[in-house]
């Protein structure tokens, strides 16, 4: 399921990929490109807790287990190679484009 959520969103991961430079530090130009894409980070975020967490939750639950959204989206992330400090950088922007998605 995971892999062919990734799949589905290979362009946005790839643009996260992109957002450490090889030096270590957050590429201005992709962070800036990146939250142009601030309503395509909150759908890939909120489809992630609508499909994905659901079907986790299940899994979880005959475990006797909680599966909670941030540390799977992070982990997710971070599985498909986005770095911490890419992951630094972009998760003010999806946790605020939830909370506004939530109040609408």
């Amino acid at each position: 399921m995971l892999r062919r959520f990734a799949v589905e969103n290979r362009d946005l991961v790839t643009d996260l990929r992109r957002l450490k430079r090889e030096d270590g530090d957050i590429d201005p130009v992709q962070a800036i490109l990146l939250a142009a894409k601030a309503d395509d980070l909150r759908r890939f975020a909120s489809s992630f807790e609508r499909i994905i967490i659901p079907e986790l939750q299940s899994a979880y639950d005959q475990c006797g287990k909680t599966a909670e959204f941030v540390p799977a989206f992070t982990e997710f992330l971070r599985r498909e190679g986005v770095s911490d400090e890419a992951l630094e950088w972009v998760g003010p922007i999806i946790a605020l484009s939830l909370v506004i998605d939530s109040q609408n």
